[in-house]
């Protein structure tokens, strides 16, 4: 995700994380698409395991949005400043 654009992250935020709205450029549509279909690729996934194995659906389908907003939130935020060198 580090080479995703910052429209596309601000984006998948707000739409999947419940982050403030984000405007995304025409150029950022095809990825942002993929993105979403990955997500929608990983809930099915996550739906089918937990139906195999007698999980919680609910539970394994969060877990998988909690995953991915944690990585859009830890790809967005600023880094921390640099110490100098002593």
């Amino acid at each position: 995700m580090s080479d995703v654009s910052n429209g596309v992250r601000n984006a998948i935020a707000h739409n999947v994380c419940g982050a403030p709205p984000a405007k995304l450029s025409k150029a950022d549509w095809k990825s942002y698409a993929a993105f979403k279909q990955v997500l929608q690729i990983e809930h099915k996934l996550a739906k089918e395991n937990a139906e195999t194995n007698g999980w919680n659906v609910t539970q394994e389908t969060t877990a998988v949005t909690e995953q991915f907003c944690a990585a859009v939130k830890t790809r967005s935020a600023p880094s921390p400043p640099k110490s100098e060198p002593r």
